[in-house]
């Protein structure tokens, strides 16, 4: 690991110090899609299942990364035997993260916006989101770039 990949990765104290979210895991109603949704030499596993999350990290490790939001969309997979998962999308708000976690393999674009808020005073509580794209930026163009 090079000093980039230190300051940028394994900070003392951790790089997320405050975050909070969502997270949902649903079987797939589409077995044939989820198939095509995994490059590669992964399989779909004996169980398949989709991941949601929305995440705001609220307090990060130390400049240049500062606050930022994201949300993935993640295929449990199979691979020479062993289970995983693969991230299949994963727009940023911050031009930080995205190349950090692109570094690390990830698919990560930047969106103009993800918003993450409290509705009423359920316990837990219940959050809603608006995703916007970046404009002329599409999830297709990132997909092209990446397996290029």
């Amino acid at each position: 690991m090079n000093h980039l990949d230190r300051l940028m990765f394994c900070p003392s104290g951790g790089q997320f110090r405050e975050y909070y979210g969502v997270t949902a895991h649903l079987e797939p109603q589409d077995l044939s899609l989820y198939r095509q949704l995994l490059p590669s030499p992964l399989t779909v596993p004996s169980r398949p299942i989709v991941t949601l999350y929305i995440v705001d990290f609220v307090r990060v490790a130390r400049w240049p990364l500062t606050r930022y939001q994201e949300w993935s969309v993640l295929l449990k997979c199979g691979l020479y035997g062993h289970e995983g998962w693969c991230s299949v999308t994963m727009p940023v708000t911050k031009w930080v993260p995205m190349k950090g976690g692109r570094h690390i393999g990830f698919p990560k674009y930047l969106t103009d916006e993800i918003q993450i808020e409290k509705v009423g005073d359920s316990e837990p509580p219940r959050l809603s989101w608006r995703l916007q794209p970046l404009r002329g930026w599409s999830h297709e163009q990132h997909i092209k770039e990446v397996s290029n």
